[in-house]
């Protein structure tokens, strides 16, 4: 069901829901202590049913975005499916605990991934390194495992992990490329809500409005000075998506033939409420950067609850 390498995968996950702790040594030398010892010899038979199996399809899920439920289930796989951007799987011996305890209850599946993804996006952003990622996925673990459910101390963010985290979403987002796409696309989502939006496009691309190398003689020089040029070109508010190749000779256009050229898609619809909410202006300018930038932070914000 899980093909090799996930089968593999699947054994250090299990290992961290029992050990709750870093490896120290390779898989072979710390599961039988770490795991195996839980049970006697004779309860191979037990240990294959209560904790391979269900863990197993609890895995195929997670991956496959592939929960079911009477109602709820597709909230919960949207969570997957989002968790899934996220550039480390270390947040899914969680999610795999969580399946495997509450499987039967999308409610509080919805509401404990709503909260894992928060705390994975925090710590992805914030580029915390795996040592102290781990460490905290650990505690979680353990705080699960007391019965702390829902309120878990480790799945809450610290005031100042909120405040770093809203500090970087503030900065030059465009610079940090691994993350940039991830929050453009969670923005992008919560603009469009009710909408439906799926993130099925097999090529997006991260683009700028105020171009990084615009021409000496463009309309933009006269709108930005070089100091408002510094400031904005990279940051949250000149960002939008495309479900196109980079177009190098439409990146410099100035706004109005960016927008007829490059921003609209064909029959003049864009897929992305972040860019189809650019198409509404006939200028792009500083003091509209920074209403913007306010604005799309706010929303960001208040959906990680920052």
């Amino acid at each position: 069901m899980l093909g090799r390498d996930d089968f593999a995968e699947l054994f250090l996950h299990l290992r961290m829901i029992f050990a709750k702790k870093r490896a120290e040594q390779e898989l072979l030398k710390e599961f039988p202590e770490q795991v195996l010892s839980h049970y006697l010899p004779d309860e191979a038979e037990a240990f294959v049913h209560d904790v391979v199996r269900p863990y197993a399809e609890a895995y195929a899920q997670i991956r496959e975005a592939r929960y079911e439920s009477a109602s709820g289930a597709e909230a919960v796989n949207a969570w997957f499916r989002r968790l899934q951007q996220i550039d480390n799987y270390d947040w899914r011996p969680a999610a795999l605990w969580a399946l495997r305890h509450h499987e039967n209850d999308p409610v509080w599946l919805d509401a404990f991934m709503r909260a894992l993804e928060r705390l994975s996006a925090s710590m992805f952003i914030r580029r915390v390194y795996t040592t102290p990622r781990v460490t905290r996925y650990a505690e979680l673990l353990r705080q699960l495992d007391e019965g702390q459910g829902l309120d878990a101390p480790a799945l809450e963010l610290r005031d100042d992990e909120k405040a770093d985290t809203r500090s970087r979403l503030d900065g030059d987002l465009y610079l940090v490329g691994r993350i940039r796409k991830y929050v453009l696309l969670r923005l992008d989502e919560l603009l469009a809500r009710g909408q439906g939006v799926t993130y099925d496009h097999p090529l997006i691309t991260v683009e700028h409005v105020l171009p990084q190398n615009p021409k000496v003689d463009s309309r933009w020089v006269e709108l930005f000075d070089e100091e408002q040029r510094a400031g904005w070109t990279h940051r949250l508010g000149n960002l939008v998506l495309l479900n196109r190749a980079k177009n190098s000779a439409a990146q410099n256009y100035d706004f109005a033939a960016k927008k007829a050229k490059y921003f609209t898609g064909r029959g003049g619809v864009v897929p992305f409420a972040l860019t189809s909410q650019v198409l509404q202006h006939a200028e792009w300018t500083p003091e509209l950067l920074k209403s913007r930038q306010e604005e799309l932070l706010g929303v960001l914000s208040q959906e990680w609850r920052l």
